[in-house]
């Protein structure tokens, strides 16, 4: 992926564990977080700071939609968010199999060991 000349010369913050310190001196207009990059606890100290927090939460595609949505919202880019988030639903689309025919039992192999293999009706054997 290319970044914009002009995205290569912002600072880089560690997020993990977050340089608060740093962070703060840039003084941001708000953050944008994910859970697993950002502690609740680091989120709440920036807020106190003055620091307005975008804390997110994926758990499937479509929060990843919302998310993006949201951010178009929030940075008064809404037609672009749209747009992106329309074709990426198209491709997701596109990129998806269709109904596939079921396979009949006893095709399946689970390997569980160096040696031992299950198969799907649940034999076992070596």
């Amino acid at each position: 992926m290319r970044l914009p000349a002009a995205a290569l010369r912002k600072p880089v913050i560690n997020s993990y564990p977050l340089d608060l310190e740093r962070l703060v001196a840039l003084r941001p207009d708000v953050v944008f977080t994910t859970d697993g990059i950002t502690s609740q606890a680091d989120a709440q100290r920036l807020q106190e700071l003055g620091i307005p927090v975008y804390y997110q939460h994926y758990t499937s595609v479509e929060d990843i939609f919302r998310g993006l949505n949201d951010l178009g919202r929030i940075l008064g880019r809404q037609p672009q968010a749209r747009r992106l988030t329309d074709s990426l639903r198209t491709e997701l689309v596109r990129l998806t199999p269709g109904p596939t025919a079921p396979r009949p039992p006893g095709t399946g192999h689970y390997l569980v060991g160096p040696n031992l293999c299950v198969r799907s009706e649940h034999a076992v054997y070596r």
